[in-house]
């Protein structure tokens, strides 16, 4: 064993070598690298290991800034750059949505050279979430569960998918921070499923694609946080304000407005599981006996809301909206409001723009 004079004139000479950083290292620990091994591969580890420090650094950077903005929303711990700590579903989830988007593009790009900011839709119809299957097959697929959890995975252009993932981003960060990744997994699976369930009553008629029920569940977690947290959370106020702007200039753009395209049933049902199941599940800084007594009630609206959507789209064939809206019905509808006219005969018609014409 080398003595510490040894390790000394060793560390001396070493300052003259081009591995000088690894023989330092080694001869400062008692273990000085014999003079068969191979400058070269000392020089690429102490290389190595100065990479290895500024990533480090840059990881530290930005922990600061994602604690930074964790601290202006919810005035959270400064990021110790743990494993458990990090935001991972919240950058997971939306890198598998843009990968699943991205491979789905280029599957359809060698076949159709369209591709643009408005499409295509990325995903296939498998996926979709719906009731009924398109004309003429006019099928029933209430009961094809994956859809009510796979249609969160497709978008229907490039802009839709950036926009859901931006949001996702924006509004989740700083939850899973506060309240844990699986937390945070099991709120957004439950609030794309709430999605589903709420537009089994009352978006009947249509296909739906996107994540926006999973935004939306996480902007009713932040609700629930702060109903449950409210005292614990400084800059509560804020909070309240901007997310209460966000929902109410979207009741008013619904109200007034009412874009095509968008499910706004989607994102008011991945809002309520949100608010429900946030309720129940996220972490109270200080439980009360009131607090205690919300959490049972969410857990009860909860179990009412989901028998009550079960209940209506099982028993209901034809599907129907629960406000009994019956304009712009889809060919499926108009044929399945014909008693004399089965499902077999569904092929003698075509269907122009919502219009069914018998073929002659």
């Amino acid at each position: 064993r080398e003595t510490p004079a040894r390790n000394s004139h060793a560390a001396g000479q070493a300052r003259a070598t081009p591995g000088g950083v690894v023989a330092m290292a080694f001869a400062q620990t008692g273990g000085y690298p014999r003079p068969s091994d191979n400058i070269d591969d000392e020089y690429l580890v102490a290389e190595s290991g100065v990479v290895s420090k500024r990533r480090e650094a840059s990881t530290r950077r930005l922990g600061k800034v994602l604690g930074g903005y964790c601290d202006l929303v919810y005035e959270a711990p400064q990021y110790e750059l743990e494993d458990d700590e990090w935001p991972i579903f919240t950058f997971l989830y939306p890198l598998a949505l843009i990968l699943f988007y991205v491979a789905w593009a280029v599957e359809f790009s060698r076949s159709d050279d369209s591709i643009s900011m408005d499409g295509p839709v990325g995903g296939p119809q498998i996926m979709f979430w719906r009731v009924v299957s398109p004309f003429p097959d006019c099928g029933d697929d209430r009961f094809e569960l994956w859809r009510y959890v796979s249609y969160q995975m497709v978008h229907g252009s490039p802009i839709h998918l950036g926009l859901n993932c931006f949001l996702f981003i924006v509004v989740g960060l700083p939850l899973e921070r506060v309240h844990g990744t699986w937390r945070m997994i099991v709120l957004a699976q439950v609030g794309c499923i709430f999605g589903g369930l709420t537009m089994g009553y009352s978006e009947v008629y249509h296909q739906v694609v996107g994540a926006s029920s999973v935004v939306y569940a996480f902007i009713g977690v932040h609700f629930a946080n702060l109903a449950m947290n409210w005292t614990e959370i400084k800059g509560r106020c804020w909070i309240l304000f901007i997310f209460s702007f966000y929902i109410g200039l979207d009741v008013l753009i619904f109200l007034f407005a009412r874009p095509e395209g968008t499910s706004y049933a989607g994102h008011s049902g991945g809002f309520i599981g949100g608010l429900l199941l946030g309720v129940v599940l996220l972490r109270n800084a200080r439980e009360t006996e009131t607090e205690y007594i919300v959490r049972v009630v969410g857990w009860l609206a909860m179990g009412a809301y989901i028998v009550f959507c079960v209940l209506w789209v099982g028993l209901n064939w034809p599907p129907r909206n629960i406000m009994n809206v019956r304009s712009d019905e889809p060919c499926c509808f108009e044929l399945f409001d014909e008693d004399d006219i089965g499902r077999e005969d569904y092929g003698e018609f075509t269907c122009d723009n919502g219009d069914i014409q018998e073929l002659d």
